[in-house]
């Protein structure tokens, strides 16, 4: 819808502002959201914990969590700056779309599939230093290299992300 509006006569500083404010407004309502979500999620592993303690081993009681609303605000902030600062490479190209090959179907997607061999090598990468992680043993008893090896491997499948999608895609078409 955003590229198609610079058919509609919309200047790319328009485009670009109208992408950035969905994005900070999406971002600001994910991190209230998300930190209300976690809230309720954290409360609720803590009794789940606290009766396995209390069953297996002693009677423990635990306090209610309490989250001032200065915190959703905190978290509302950070998702709001996280939204906005993923939303600028998709608002320069977005800004940079001709209004003729915005309007023509498929065009867009022919720009995402040249991506995909970039995603995959980000990926083999992140595999390949994650296990070179794996490798160390613990430093002074913390498994550092071990969370750096974890985390490798989220950004690897994070950047699978794309490639999955497309596959999916093609062996499940929606039309």
């Amino acid at each position: 819808m955003i590229f198609r509006s610079r058919a509609l006569g919309c200047s790319r500083l328009q485009v670009g502002c109208l992408f950035v404010t969905e994005a900070a407004l999406l971002g600001l309502c994910g991190g209230v959201l998300g930190t209300g979500l976690g809230v309720m999620l954290a409360e609720y592993s803590v009794i789940l914990v606290s009766q396995s303690v209390s069953e297996l081993y002693t009677s423990v009681s635990v306090p209610k969590i309490h989250i001032s609303p200065f915190m959703y605000g905190i978290g509302g902030i950070l998702g709001l700056l996280v939204a906005t600062a993923g939303a600028f490479g998709p608002c320069l190209q977005a800004a940079r779309t001709l209004p003729a090959r915005a309007l023509s179907p498929g065009s867009y997607e022919e720009d995402v599939q040249v991506a995909l061999p970039v995603y995959g090598g980000f990926a083999v990468m992140f595999f390949l230093l994650a296990g070179a992680f794996a490798l160390p043993g613990p430093v002074s008893g913390v498994p550092v290299w071990g969370y750096a090896s974890v985390f490798c491997v989220l950004l690897a499948c994070t950047c699978l992300g794309p490639l999955s999608v497309s596959v999916l895609g093609f062996l499940v078409p929606l039309t």
